[in-house]
């Protein structure tokens, strides 16, 4: 296939810290040169990619400085156009999906609101034959989210019990369909107006957190894990009355430093994106039609401030995705 030595990507202007402003205007659509990739890496013609709201407070310095130039975007679909010479599992024409985000020496690395990325190998997955680019592009962050919390709270098998805070989000959305196709039994929250929505994804009970209290609701439940995809403070000190003796908390933002009664404990965990496996489990969870994850609106790369400012509203059920070629 051809390659080009320049590509249309995604910049963010300037260096941004927590003390400044963050806009999505801050964001521009240039032209880059096309990555160069390694022996154990393939460069992937990027046809759609997706917002996460980690994307803008990555961006928004919530999280630690940004370098000027870089180009955002966790997720991607597309097709391999070139492959190292140590890859041995992909090939150029295979149509593929993956999480590219790096930390080289701690420094983040991302890259798929471009028209071309280069990442390795094992972090890159055949996509789901069912799904075009655009629906597979908005899964594999809040995916791999969902499947490893979820692994990481001993919940993926019949009999467990598991809430979810946050039904409604992408990594809700996910973990709800991925927790009940293992049979365990789940418990979720959402605002009134996406109960039905979120019912129809097969959660046994839901809970309006605008008028229950969820550690109210489920006090004494004895539940094996909560699964927090919010970030609300004081959740680990309410989860305890909703989980058994040893339960767990498994949360991707937020976090406890005290000790939990009862053998109770919190872990605050990043996903692993070098786990095509994991991409495999929940391709076949998509192709069995055990998991599907709704695009809100789809944007164009020249868009992206829009996609941004629509993800920064609050108001998205499942994801915003990104048409990139």
């Amino acid at each position: 296939m051809s390659i080009p030595g320049e590509m249309r990507a995604v910049v963010c202007s300037g260096a941004i810290f927590a003390d400044d402003t963050f806009t999505p205007e801050a964001l521009t659509v240039n032209n880059c040169p096309v990555p160069s990739f390694q022996d154990n890496e393939v460069l992937i013609k990027v046809a759609a990619s997706s917002v996460n709201p980690v994307d803008w407070k990555i961006l928004s310095g919530n999280l630690g400085p940004v370098q000027a130039g870089i180009v955002p975007g966790f997720d991607c679909s597309g097709v391999v156009v070139a492959a190292g010479s140590a890859v041995t599992r992909l090939k150029v024409g295979d149509e593929v999906w993956a999480d590219v985000v790096e930390r080289p020496d701690g420094v983040l690395k991302l890259g798929a609101y471009a028209e071309y990325v280069a990442t390795k190998e094992n972090k890159v997955g055949l996509k789901p034959t069912n799904l075009p680019f655009e629906q597979a592009a908005v899964v594999p962050l809040v995916g791999l989210t969902a499947l490893q919390g979820l692994q990481k709270g001993d919940v993926l098998k019949e009999g467990a019990h598991v809430l979810i805070l946050g039904g409604s989000g992408g990594n809700g959305i996910c973990g709800i369909q991925i927790a009940k196709a293992f049979g365990a039994t789940v418990y979720t929250t959402c605002s009134g107006k996406n109960v039905d929505f979120v019912k129809s994804l097969g959660a046994d009970q839901v809970i309006d957190y605008t008028k229950d209290d969820w550690a109210a609701v489920l006090k004494d439940k004895n539940l094996d894990c909560v699964f927090d995809t919010v970030g609300q403070a004081g959740t680990a000190e309410k989860a305890v009355d909703v989980l058994k003796e040893n339960g767990t908390i498994k949360a991707i933002m937020g976090g406890s430093k005290e000790p939990l009664p009862r053998g109770i404990t919190f872990e605050f965990f990043l996903t692993n994106s070098n786990n095509f496996e994991d991409l495999d489990t929940l391709k076949t969870l998509i192709e069995s039609d055990k998991m599907k994850l709704p695009v809100q609106e789809t944007f164009p790369l020249d868009g992206i401030a829009d996609a941004f400012k629509l993800s920064m509203s609050g108001r998205v059920v499942g994801k915003v995705g990104l048409k990139v070629s």
